[in-house]
């Protein structure tokens, strides 16, 4: 169970989300995530608010001890614009203390080129269950991108992460006002 409360300028979001693993055999697992979101946007002139339930699949075949690819399929249902899509990672695993990831991700009902998004992340093992954690992004679709960073602890059963993102326009807002689209004489 995982508890989100966010907020970026004017736009709150507040979510509450559940993940469910299974394994299929030695080297494959099926996983569910199930997402109860709010998002509120205080605008100049009125406030809205909506609510909506996500569902996204997830699929994980390790190819060997160290190395493993996913797939996912992120709001099945098609409840909130601008979520869907599919995904593709990778994880690479080295002497159990350092781990290596990369994803791809698109929204399979637009033009990839449009709204492809890529993350790398790294993993680093301090003492026994302690991790940090950190990382970098590019999303088209948002128009965004940035770094993360966290520290993580994992025990069976019981996870407790805290991390900081932080997120830059993808372009620089000030070079698109004198534009070939945004300047007419």
């Amino acid at each position: 169970v995982a508890y989100l409360d966010q907020v970026e300028g004017k736009d709150n979001l507040t979510q509450w989300a559940s993940a469910f693993a299974v394994p299929m055999n030695d080297t494959t697992g099926f996983g569910l995530n199930y997402q109860f979101a709010k998002e509120t946007n205080m605008g100049q002139n009125a406030n809205t608010s909506f609510k909506y339930h996500k569902v996204n699949l997830g699929l994980l075949r390790m190819l060997d001890p160290s190395f493993g690819v996913g797939l996912v399929w992120n709001d099945i249902g098609k409840s909130k614009a601008k979520k869907t899509g599919v995904g593709i990672g990778f994880q690479y695993v080295a002497k159990d203390i350092i781990t290596l990831m990369a994803d791809l991700t698109s929204d399979y009902r637009e033009d990839i080129s449009n709204n492809m998004a890529h993350k790398f992340g790294a993993q680093f093992k301090l003492m026994g269950d302690l991790f940090i954690r950190g990382g970098l992004f590019s999303d088209k679709r948002n128009k965004e991108k940035g770094t993360g960073y966290g520290v993580g602890w994992v025990v069976p059963k019981l996870v407790m992460e805290v991390g900081l993102k932080n997120t830059k326009p993808l372009t620089d807002p000030s070079s698109t006002l004198l534009s070939a689209e945004n300047y007419k004489e």
